[in-house]
């Protein structure tokens, strides 16, 4: 079996360097931290929840590299040997057996060897701490806390990044809206901010440095430089969407019951596909305080133009036909592609020789596949409550079917 390690090689002198604090774990981060905040020590408090922060993205960078890596079609350095007989074997449930196998192999020496792995003291956060990170509220400690420390602009940022990454009608949302007037209303820096569209989410994925900078060129009838930066931007959209979605599998806190262990299964595989759509909120397209969650068509928009003003037809007739395919309904995508197509030909061009972004179908099609798994699910799938009834019933009921059969039998 080949190691993994070797891929890391050029990471493996920045354990000798990371500083003590990152060697702590995230769970205990986070219990100092609440406890700092709870007594008014807004400056540990705010330590520690940084800290906490930098951590926890140093361990999903384990997992995505690891799961990532360790996809069943990537695990050639990690096949296992079989005897020859079951090698041959045209079992399918073998096939997917053996493979399992190996990208549990895969994972497991995956997570030994991968430097980040030696600075966590605990493998996984704790329910409470992991819930203070998906719902964003330690967001809400960290802007209470920078606002304590009279830091107005980290405060509103704070709050900014808790309201871009939850929605209206949420739990703490009009208190944090509230709190982002107050700031607004009483540092002139965070009032220069919200004015000029700069505040920042700390969450933002990193695609959005090139999208923004994209945008930027854009403005500044810089169209060279808004192709290049878009193009990088959309590539990085897809490398960030399969990170965030490789994050998604957790296995349920309630997975106790093998009786169950199908609906179990099923839920579960529910819930991760509810976390992949929600990428997209995470994944959304932000400049200038401005979010779109539909962002491949976002980038397509500047694209189009920008290879046209480049006089690189062929290449934005190919983004607006793109539009036009994933977006049927857009008067404005389908307007668009209409003109190019009436320009192929001043420039010795044919509709053949068009072809719409596979990247960008491809993605649409994944994203279509989702919200259709999800409304299935939503309509067959027993929920929670259900599956907690069901176990709690389902001994009784087994207990007298096993008392039918016995004296049916004449055991009793």
């Amino acid at each position: 079996m080949t190691s993994c390690f070797a891929k890391w090689s050029l990471l493996v002198g920045v354990y000798s360097q990371v500083p003590q604090h990152l060697l702590r774990g995230i769970n205990e981060l986070w219990s100092e931290g609440y406890e700092a905040y709870g007594r008014g020590d807004y400056a540990e408090a705010v330590a520690n929840f940084e800290r906490l922060l930098i951590s926890y993205r140093m361990q999903s960078n384990l997992l995505t590299s690891c799961h990532n890596k360790c996809h069943i079609p990537n695990v050639e350095f990690t096949r296992l040997d079989f005897d020859s007989e079951l090698e041959d074997s045209e079992d399918g449930e073998h096939f997917y057996f053996k493979h399992l196998l190996e990208q549990s192999s895969c994972l497991k020496d995956c997570f030994l060897e991968h430097p980040f792995s030696r600075l966590m003291k605990e493998k996984k956060p704790h329910y409470s701490v992991q819930e203070a990170i998906d719902s964003f509220e330690i967001y809400n400690y960290l802007q209470i806390s920078y606002h304590n420390l009279k830091d107005g602009l980290k405060a509103a940022n704070s709050a900014y990044t808790f309201l871009s990454l939850s929605s209206k009608g949420d739990p703490g949302w009009d208190d944090m809206m509230h709190n982002l007037e107050f700031y607004k209303n009483n540092y002139r820096v965070v009032k220069q901010a919200i004015k000029e569209e700069q505040l920042v989410n700390y969450e933002s994925a990193m695609y959005n440095k090139h999208y923004k900078k994209g945008v930027e060129s854009y403005e500044k009838s810089d169209h060279k430089s808004c192709v290049e930066h878009m193009e990088k931007a959309l590539l990085e959209f897809f490398n960030d969407s399969i990170e965030c979605e490789s994050l998604c599998y957790k296995m349920p806190r309630d997975f106790d019951s093998l009786r169950e262990s199908w609906t179990h299964l099923a839920q579960m595989e529910m819930e991760v596909n509810e976390c992949r759509i929600g990428c997209r909120n995470k994944m959304a397209a932000e400049v200038w305080s401005k979010r779109n969650v539909d962002t491949p068509q976002e980038i397509l928009q500047y694209l189009q133009y920008c290879y046209y003003q480049q006089q690189q037809i062929l290449k934005g007739a190919n983004a607006a036909k793109t539009l036009a395919v994933i977006v049927p309904k857009d008067e404005t995508a389908q307007r668009n592609f209409k003109y190019y197509s009436s320009v192929l030909e001043k420039h010795a061009l044919s509709q053949s020789q068009l072809h719409p972004r596979q990247d960008v179908l491809e993605y649409v099609k994944k994203s279509y596949q989702k919200d259709h798994l999800s409304k299935l699910a939503n309509r067959t799938l027993l929920n929670r409550d259900d599956i907690a009834h069901v176990i709690e019933e389902e001994p009784e009921l087994l207990k007298e079917q096993i008392i039918r059969l016995m004296n049916e039998q004449k055991l009793v």
